[in-house]
């Protein structure tokens, strides 16, 4: 028989642990009121959300390559959707060198990077800081060094790179970075395809509960130092992608465990199958 000490201390833990399987499907409903997704594509964009709480304490960050290949796909939807729910959001679609390096440094935020296809066409200065920040900043060692100050004072530093970054834009990244992300292929919504319209203003209130769940959960988990056994249908670099959302499902159960390993493999780009969405 349960003591009644036992039965406080279960209460008790169930009042400050969060239900990380509860908060997942509540990113999934969420996210699905809005925006057609497949099922694969909802799962690792619902795992992603709740890593941008706990990449610190990961040694890679996956990004999301959210592509198509015509416009009003609901790309830039997605962005602003995720911009309520993800950690330290920052939502733009240009910005200079000094700033982007200077931010991600300053203030470690969830990059959601709009009209990608621009940036990288234009062959500046910017682009090239760009990939490479992208191509750096996958990892938590990454960094990226650029010049700074003017005349007699010009030198250079580096940046830390390292923040999660979900990057929209029609057609492909370069190879580089898409080696780096999550493939999250857009098509433009069906007559049958019944969503509601997304007004930021209408669901703070949703929003903000999710919000504040997964900084709770972050604040207790340690999901990140602990093993995880990684599907052997991918190579080294998707293994690498898919470590810490891997570890977060784990946590989550075993419904989320084995929707995690099926999107991992299923998903296109993560079997070495180019998507040419």
């Amino acid at each position: 028989m349960m003591s009644k000490e036992s039965v406080e201390e279960i209460f008790e833990k169930a009042l400050v642990e969060p239900d990380l399987a509860a908060i997942l499907e509540d990113i999934s409903r969420f996210i699905s009121r809005f925006i057609v997704l497949e099922p694969v594509h909802l799962t690792a964009i619902s795992l992603w959300i709740a890593h941008t709480y706990v990449f610190l304490d990961a040694y890679t960050t996956p990004y999301l390559n959210i592509h198509s290949a015509e416009k009003r796909s609901g790309k830039t939807r997605l962005l602003e959707i995720l911009e309520t729910i993800v950690h330290k959001p920052w939502f733009t679609d240009r910005t200079s060198s000094a700033a982007l390096c200077r931010k991600i440094e300053d203030t470690k935020p969830t990059l959601l990077l709009d009209e990608s296809d621009a940036s990288f066409k234009s062959g500046s200065e910017y682009s090239e800081t760009l990939r490479g920040i992208l191509n750096g900043g996958f990892r938590a060692s990454g960094k990226v060094t650029i010049c700074v100050g003017q005349g007699a004072g010009l030198t250079y530093r580096d940046f830390s790179i390292y923040c999660p970054k979900a990057i929209a834009g029609i057609g492909k990244l370069p190879d580089t970075v898409a080696d780096r992300s999550i493939p999250i292929s857009m098509k433009r919504k069906r007559t049958g395809d019944r969503v509601h319209r997304f007004r930021k203003s209408n669901y703070v209130e949703d929003s903000d509960r999710i919000r504040e769940a997964l900084l709770l959960w972050s604040q207790s988990t340690n999901c990140a130092a602990k093993d995880v056994s990684l599907p052997e249908e991918l190579d080294d670099r998707q293994q690498d992608i898919w470590e810490i959302l891997l570890q977060i499902s784990d946590e989550a159960g075993y419904y989320w465990q084995s929707r995690a390993r099926a999107a991992a493999i299923q998903c296109p780009g993560c079997r070495g199958v180019s998507d040419q969405a």
